[in-house]
């Protein structure tokens, strides 16, 4: 998606990093695109998966660019935290696993 250059530096940063668990958590093919869409826009490297994740929403809101959601993050982050949250408390993912096995 980008070039060659940006994706060599990355490697390299990588190779550098002593940061074993961020090399571990990009062998996820989604979080691999996650850390190169941050990497081309000149984000550094996350420490955490917290981090990464954060730094993704940062670059998706920043990518969307639209006034009104801009406007809005700081509802739309705690809408998705209250959601996130209650999810866990019903453990709608193991729910939703259980019923999709039985599909």
């Amino acid at each position: 998606m980008g070039d060659a250059e940006t994706g060599e530096s990355l490697e390299a940063t990588l190779a550098q990093s002593e940061n074993s668990r961020l090399k571990e958590l990009i062998q996820n093919p989604l979080r691999l695109w996650m850390l190169c869409q941050i990497w081309q826009t000149g984000g550094g490297l996350p420490e955490t998966q917290a981090g990464l994740y954060g730094q993704f929403v940062d670059w998706v809101y920043d990518w969307k660019a639209d006034e009104e959601i801009l406007d809005q993050r700081e509802a739309i982050d705690t809408a998705l935290a209250r959601l996130a949250l209650a999810a866990m408390e019903q453990n709608v993912s193991r729910i939703l696993l259980s019923v999709a096995s039985d599909c």
